[in-house]
């Protein structure tokens, strides 16, 4: 990683706490997919949606980037907004709120809660490689947890979240979580390019099962569903068969959007893996971020059908957890400390 070092901090508040063990954790960590980690101080960490179509009243993201390299993405946005213009920025430097869980009990009050819902994970994976080091999104739930009256949606690519079984068991006994698997594609070749570093489909889908199976409601989400690569009928049905064994009963969709700051990402993974649907998407996209209305109302109630026929609530993935609800200027631009190795 050479200039770019990291510090690793592994406080299960989420607050600043010991080194690794070793020098070798350390070693390992930092050397992790050449990803730099940076400090980010927030005062806050609830922030209010302002979107009436919007489902839940506060969204929280423990991270800024993700390192699971999705070449959809939405949320490469949020990286520019902070004058990071280059796309690989997004998941190569990653912005960790170490004092989150601090910052959000200072901020959260029993009012804020009162069964208004949260979502966690927003803009990118709660559970992305860099919790398993940080613990970041442990330490919110461990806050979150003093709150008798909460309602929290989970987001994740990850099975890292099993290691919160007990803690999300122990929620769902009040009626208190539900945590939804983005999957939008069993074929495990498509998913390696489109979603190089999150979990594989079936991974993601055994890690339900066994949430399930521990008490935890489980959903899918199938978003984005991108055209003529996910969006065909047979695949769509074996996706949602699986989910339905894998104990989800529920069924969240969205049509890929994309925003400018998607495009720089998504149209040379295109040219590179799918030359041939170039100008299609080109076209499909020349007005702007959204597909045709046509094409969302096919999508949208092929969904609904196979939602119906296979025993799952059915709505856009807006209604659970969206792609997208953060804009530009939410939060003030953050002043971001480099995280170093200790000794060097």
């Amino acid at each position: 990683m050479a200039a770019q070092q990291a510090l690793f901090m592994a406080a299960g508040d989420g607050s600043r706490g010991s080194l690794p063990r070793t020098p070798r954790q350390a070693e390992v960590a930092a050397r992790r997919n050449g990803v730099e980690y940076v400090e980010l101080p927030c005062r806050t960490l609830l922030n209010k949606t302002t979107n009436p179509h919007l489902s839940f009243t506060w969204t929280i993201n423990p991270y800024r980037g993700c390192e699971f390299g999705c070449a959809y993405c939405y949320a490469r946005y949020t990286h520019e907004f902070m004058g990071y213009d280059d796309p690989a920025n997004f998941e190569r430097r990653i912005f960790v709120k170490t004092n989150a869980a601090p910052a959000l009990a200072r901020q959260a009050r029993a009012q804020h809660f009162d069964g208004r819902p949260i979502a966690l994970g927003t803009a990118t994976d709660p559970y992305q490689p860099a919790e398993r080091l940080f613990r970041v999104t442990r330490g919110i739930l461990e806050t979150l947890r003093r709150y008798p009256k909460l309602r929290l949606s989970i987001v994740t690519k990850s099975a890292l979240v099993k290691r919160d079984t007990a803690l999300l068991a122990e929620l769902a006994r009040r009626g208190a979580v539900t945590v939804g698997f983005t999957i939008i594609t069993l074929d495990r070749r498509l998913a390696r390019t489109l979603e190089p570093r999150a979990a594989t489909p079936q991974r993601r889908l055994r890690t339900m099962r066994h949430l399930h199976d521990a008490g935890v409601p489980v959903a899918l989400l199938v978003s984005p569903i991108l055209p003529h690569l996910t969006d065909a009928a047979a695949d769509l049905e074996r996706l949602i068969i699986a989910a339905r064994q894998a104990g989800a009963a529920t069924l969240r969709c969205n049509p890929l959007w994309l925003s400018s700051s998607s495009r720089k990402t998504f149209f040379p993974w295109l040219r590179q893996h799918f030359p041939q649907l170039l100008p299609a998407y080109r076209r499909i996209y020349s007005q702007g971020m959204y597909q045709s209305e046509a094409y969302i109302t096919r999508v949208t109630s092929l969904m609904a059908r196979l939602a119906a026929k296979h025993g799952l609530a059915y709505g856009t993935a807006d209604e659970f957890a969206p792609e997208g609800n953060e804009a530009p200027g939410t939060e003030a631009p953050p002043q971001p400390q480099q995280l170093t190795l200790a000794g060097s």
